[in-house]
């Protein structure tokens, strides 16, 4: 019990969200659920913005939570302008995959998104079979971070390997990326991968979990986090001047927040 106490208030201070919402957000949320289910049912499946006085753009207030997408090589974007026009406030980018992947319009489609005013971030598929201090360089030298960047982040689930394979290459690229970008990767998995390749291993909780959990349930807590920084939980959503189906996201916590996280990073314990 004294390490769930621990792991629970570190998680807290981990992330710079005012007023710890990311417990307070998920006590309003647990105690109001019919709202997910509204939202889901209200779009079927087609995000067209959030019109003001719905349900939906009163769900996102209340909640004091925002919405952000994720995109790949997979999908093409013929305007950013359109995409800001639908709520959308971040945007992580695929960006490299392994030791020599990279997504030739990662460098355009940040530049579009940044000059609409939404916030970008990057992102890199960890192949365990591969040199993990590779990959880091590889995905720094491709991502180009600058200060006012999201926080990078690296993405599991894509490769079976073991836990004696995957916990030091993550520790490793978590560890070389945050010292040469100067801020704290986030973690995105499922729990279903998590579960299967680093079940009981304590130290990831230091990096902010992007949980991949698609539905409408409120995930559920994932060893050795409390709560989550991101949720995506969608990835079959169609929104106007993307191609394909995007990943649609909430992030833990108020516009502001998630400023203050491109601002000034998070800054390892």
């Amino acid at each position: 019990m004294r390490l769930a106490l621990v792991v629970c208030t570190d998680l807290m201070r981990s992330v710079p969200l005012s007023s710890q919402p990311g417990f307070s957000l998920l006590r309003r949320s647990l105690s109001s659920p019919n709202r997910f289910l509204l939202y889901r049912k209200n779009i079927n499946n087609i995000y067209t913005g959030i019109p003001p006085g719905t349900s939906w753009h009163k769900t996102c207030t209340i909640n004091d939570m925002i919405i952000g997408i994720d995109i790949s090589e997979k999908n093409n974007v013929t305007s950013w302008v359109e995409v800001a026009k639908n709520q959308v406030r971040f945007v992580y980018l695929k960006c490299t995959d392994g030791i020599a992947g990279a997504v030739a319009t990662y460098a355009g489609n940040k530049k579009s998104a940044k000059q609409t005013g939404i916030l970008t971030g990057a992102y890199h598929w960890l192949n365990p079979a591969q040199d993990a201090v590779v990959q880091a360089e590889h995905f720094i030298k491709n991502a180009a971070i600058v200060d006012d960047d999201l926080p990078p982040v690296v993405c599991l689930e894509l490769y079976s390997t073991s836990k004696t394979v995957l916990e030091p290459k993550l520790r490793t690229f978590l560890e070389t990326a945050e010292t040469r970008i100067g801020k704290r990767p986030l973690v995105y998995t499922s729990a279903t991968y998590w579960k299967k390749y680093m079940a009981g291993i304590e130290w990831p909780c230091e990096y902010p979990l992007w949980i991949d959990e698609p539905g409408v349930i409120w995930p559920a807590q994932l060893f050795p986090w409390a709560g989550w920084a991101i949720w995506q939980f969608s990835y079959q959503v169609k929104i106007p001047s993307v191609s394909g189906t995007p990943g649609l996201n909430w992030f833990n916590g108020s516009q502001a927040d998630l400023q203050a996280l491109a601002n000034e990073g998070l800054v390892k314990r």
